[in-house]
């Protein structure tokens, strides 16, 4: 079974990935809580390289799906 993920832009953009300090803004966190949810594999991401991470906007939507009681989101 090969289920492919479609891939969306973020609302009101022409971009395929948000950069860890615009999106940690959405989520009212702080962007090292990124970094340190990434590393333990709480969220995924898409690294440019070491120091680097983006997101796109699938992986926020599952991740908000999966944490919903503990996301604050700030739009």
């Amino acid at each position: 079974m090969n289920r492919e993920k479609k891939l969306e832009f973020w609302p009101g953009t022409a971009e395929l990935t948000m950069p860890a300090r615009k999106v940690a803004k959405i989520l009212s966190v702080h962007p090292n809580t990124l970094f340190r949810w990434a590393k333990a594999g709480k969220i995924e991401c898409v690294r440019y390289g070491r120091n680097s991470i983006h997101f796109t906007y699938d992986q926020i939507l599952e991740f908000i799906d999966r944490h919903r009681e503990q996301v604050k989101i700030n739009i």
